[in-house]
């Protein structure tokens, strides 16, 4: 069996499709996105808009629109769907387990701040010792910046921290923080997506992750 740390004092958990599950459908998003930049510049209807957020930095550098038009849309549908937030299997259950042994869980997302405090709460999970959305730190992942600014704030080492995620970015941002990293089959990218993006872990879903650390820490 894969031994997690000897010692874990902060496990930081991606958002969506990691802890809860909503409807957002970020392709649509996307599109709309692009619509936008379009209407400004019809050149604009070649660009994928992929990764969004670098996309829409380039593209109002070279628009009339600005930046934060866009910004504002994707804002507005992600609250939208965070009403419709639930907890994954084994979210609840691991995060009591967290609390009861004392170690610190935080949560590091791509989406804007508001949203992913009120997923959080609207899928009944509380006690997080840091919460942080996409305008919370300097960049965001695949960027370790959020990782490493929870770091700062609770005092703790990369090599005392778990970072949990079923994103490549996820992992990467975990690796690049010096953490070890835990990938969770709930989401999208599949088991070699996780690995290649150095992945020390990958676990089917919360329910076997709170296993190992059971396994690991009792």
């Amino acid at each position: 069996m894969f031994l997690l740390p000897q010692k874990v004092r902060l496990v930081m958990f991606d958002l969506f499709d990691t802890l809860v599950e909503m409807e957002i459908d970020y392709e649509k998003i996307r599109e709309e996105v692009k619509s936008l930049f379009v209407r400004s510049d019809s050149s604009f209807a070649s660009w994928s808009f992929r990764p969004i957020f670098p996309s829409i930095e380039k593209a109002a550098a070279m628009s009339s629109l600005d930046k934060g038009v866009a910004l504002r849309l994707i804002n507005e549908r992600e609250n939208l769907g965070c009403e419709t937030a639930k907890p994954k299997p084994g979210a609840r259950e691991t995060i009591e387990y967290l609390k009861l042994k004392g170690i610190y869980f935080g949560v590091f997302s791509r989406m804007n701040s508001e949203g992913t405090k009120k997923s959080l709460e609207k899928a009944g999970l509380s006690g997080f010792s840091i919460v942080l959305g996409r305008e919370d730190a300097p960049a965001f992942k695949p960027d370790p910046a959020q990782v490493n600014l929870a770091l700062a704030s609770l005092s703790v080492n990369s090599k005392e921290t778990i970072v949990v995620g079923d994103h490549p970015y996820d992992i990467i941002a975990g690796k690049g923080a010096g953490a070890f990293t835990v990938g969770v089959l709930t989401g999208e990218p599949s088991y070699q997506d996780l690995k290649e993006a150095g992945a020390d872990l990958v676990v089917k879903d919360l329910y076997e992750f709170l296993g190992r650390l059971k396994d690991a820490y009792n």
